[in-house]
Formats: structure tokens, sequence, C-alpha cells
């Protein structure tokens, strides 16, 4: 009934969400496209997609059945994979889910490392909103994601969980800085520059500014942590973020972390996860353990700076 050409047209379509475009991605003609999917609903005696005006929508029995062609897709794939292995090649492909401002700082650097290692790989990386990564595993659109403070589901399984906490970020040339700590109050007497409501960071400072009854009126909000670390590397404006987001310009002495003296602001869980019924496939499992091998010493190298500030004079 179905074989592998089929599996892929179906898989593009209800990604699009139009034969036309899926077949310019496939560079096959959509005549054929839609001949297959018309023969196939025919066989089934029901529906796939449902044709909108403007695109095409899956139906409940094409939800079903395109659950099932991913996951076989996917394991065609890892057997693939496997066998590339068994031959030494390391062929194959992995694709990691995370947030834009990891994509940016810690999995960037393992990206470039597994590359250097296993040159015949492609690696595509999904930076996607904190709440859609776990249903980008869910999927099967991501082998693996990393991210903070992932939510619990039966079917994902945690391969690494880490404690980072929050810290105050700022110039290194900044009046703060000399003091190795402050309290959140002193922190937002200054102009705040913060993440958007919705960004895990940003909910936790609203929720700690809230049981300290303090006002929380940042001068600029942004889902950019990029543009975020620009702003406060020119005194006198700071901000909370994840050190793991900021290492890179603390190496640089662009930036300064700042410990809190008051231990309301909770710390973040980072955590890799996985889908519990998948097994990886063999470059998948290489790039998971690559990356939870570099994700532990990047905290433990984090715990070693706040040590040492802490015991630096000023």
């Amino acid at each position: 009934m179905l074989h592998g050409r089929m599996l892929r047209y179906l898989d593009e379509v209800a990604r699009c969400g139009s034969i036309r475009r899926a077949a310019s991605r496939l560079h096959v003609a959509s005549s054929a496209i839609n001949r297959q999917i018309l023969s196939l609903e025919q066989e089934l005696g029901t529906p796939l997609f449902e044709r909108m005006p403007r695109r095409l929508r899956l139906t409940a029995a094409g939800e079903l059945l395109i659950d099932h062609i991913r996951q076989t897709l996917k394991e065609y794939d890892r057997v693939g994979s496997l066998l590339e292995g068994l031959k030494g090649i390391q062929r194959g492909k992995v694709t990691p889910a995370t947030t834009l401002g990891l994509a940016m700082g810690p999995v960037r650097g393992v990206v470039s490392e597994f590359l250097n290692r296993h040159p015949g790989v492609q690696i595509e990386v999904r930076a996607l909103v904190a709440d859609a990564i776990p249903n980008a595993v869910l999927a099967g659109e991501a082998d693996l994601a990393v991210s903070y403070n992932l939510p619990v589901d039966r079917n994902l399984r945690t391969q690494l969980s880490l404690d980072v906490p929050i810290v105050a970020v700022m110039a290194s040339d900044h009046p703060l800085v000399a003091r190795r700590t402050a309290h959140i109050a002193e922190i937002a007497a200054y102009p705040m520059v913060l993440p958007l409501a919705g960004m895990t960071v940003r909910d936790l400072v609203t929720a700690v500014f809230a049981r300290l009854s303090l006002s929380l009126q940042p001068v600029v909000e942004t889902n950019s942590i990029e543009m975020i670390k620009q702003l406060v590397a020119e005194p006198p404006r700071v901000t909370f973020l994840n050190p793991l987001d900021a290492v890179v310009e603390h190496g640089r002495r662009e930036l300064a972390f700042v410990e809190l003296a008051d231990r309301y602001l909770k710390q973040q869980q980072l955590q890799i996860i996985t889908r519990a019924t998948s097994p990886s496939d063999f470059i998948a499992s290489l790039f998971l353990e690559q990356l939870k091998a570099s994700l532990v010493q990047q905290v433990a190298q984090l715990h070693a700076i706040e040590r040492a500030d802490g015991q630096a004079p000023p």
C-alpha cells in the first residue's frame, strides 16, 4: 500500500499544507503527488486531507496516518545510519531542537566540534520558542532537544538535568561589578533590559519581583538575547540571564556576572530530552553523548567562575 516515495510525498504535503509547494520542494510534478494521494484515499476509503481554499489540512484519519509515516521514516533513517556506522562511514543526519539563546551559545560549539569529528554528518538545528520544543521531539521532527525547565511527559525521557543559577549581567565597568554580589532591589534601581514575558528567565524574574513587591518596569523588552547582551554592555543598564547565554562575552571581559545576594530567584534546570519510546540512531546517539559531556563541563566552569569571583579582592 505505502512505499518509500509515497511516505515522503505525504509527509511533505502535511508539512507544507500544499501539494504545489511540496512538489516544488521534492522536485516532482504536482499532478503526480495529487494522483498518489487520491489513489490512497480511495484505497483507505477515507479522505486524508481537508481541501480548504488556500491550503490542505489533515483530517483525523490523516493525523493518525502521518504520525505512523513519520515514525516509519525516522526508523528507516535510524537503521540506515546504524548500517553506515557499522561500516565506519558515519554519515547521517541529526536534528536537535533548542532555544535561540542556546543555539547561539553552548549548542553552536558542540555542533562545530561534532562536524570536525564527523565531517560526513548533516546537522539541522531547530531554534524554537520554548513551548514548541517538546512537541518537536514528540512529533519526531527532532531527535533530541536541549532547553530549560521542560515539562514532565511520560512520552519523553530526560537524558540530562543540570541546575544553572540566574545572575545579574552588566558591563564590566558597571558600578555593581566591584561588589561581586548584590541584592535584587539594588539591581532594580538601574535601567533594566529584560526578555519578553513568556520566556523562561523573564517569568522567573516577574515572579520574584512580585514576591518582593518591587516595581518591574524594564526600559527594553525583547526576545533577542543578542540584543539584550549588546544593550547591557553599555552601563548603567542591567539584565538577568542564565550565565550560559553570556559566557562568551564574559570570557572576553565585555560583560560581567554579579551573583544575587538574596536567593529568591530560582535556578533554571538545563535539560536534554529524547522520545521515551524511540531509540536514537547511531549519529544521534553520538551527538547526544557529546552534547551531554559539553554541557556538564560548561556548567562546572560556570560554578568555578562564581567561586573565583566570590574570592577575588574588590
